[in-house]
């Protein structure tokens, strides 16, 4: 999970960019599963993370393989590797009406909108 791709997708917007190519900001992500299930990870490169997810790739994670389509539910930054995989330790034990009330408040936001859509496209690209 530590590569990063050449998308130049990125969305402003504090906690909800994605990442631009050569970055090297970590994210925490959840990621709605077709059965209504929320899968948490951490990437270098959202935009790609999902489309790995959802493609018939060894690369998504054996979780989500029988649970496809996904779709992003929530993303955070976090400061290096090591805070992502400490902030997804924390919220896979949260209880799941918390992980539904971080989903739920991320949504509110207006740059959910635009991050799931160019994601959901995959074809949408970012002025440059």
């Amino acid at each position: 999970m530590s590569s990063n791709s050449n998308s130049n997708n990125s969305i402003s917007g504090s906690n909800h960019a994605l990442p631009k190519s050569g970055c090297s900001t970590w994210y925490v992500y959840m990621l709605r599963c077709a059965d209504n299930s929320l899968y948490t990870g951490v990437t270098t490169d959202v935009e790609r993370r999902v489309e790995e997810h959802n493609e018939n790739s060894k690369k998504a994670a054996k979780y989500t393989r029988a649970r496809r389509p996904v779709s992003l539910a929530y993303v955070e930054t976090a400061m290096d590797r090591s805070a992502a995989c400490k902030r997804e330790s924390n919220i896979k034990r949260l209880p799941s009406q918390h992980k539904e009330a971080l989903v739920d408040g991320f949504q509110a936001s207006s740059s959910f909108t635009l991050v799931s859509s160019a994601i959901a496209q995959s074809t949408v690209k970012s002025p440059k």
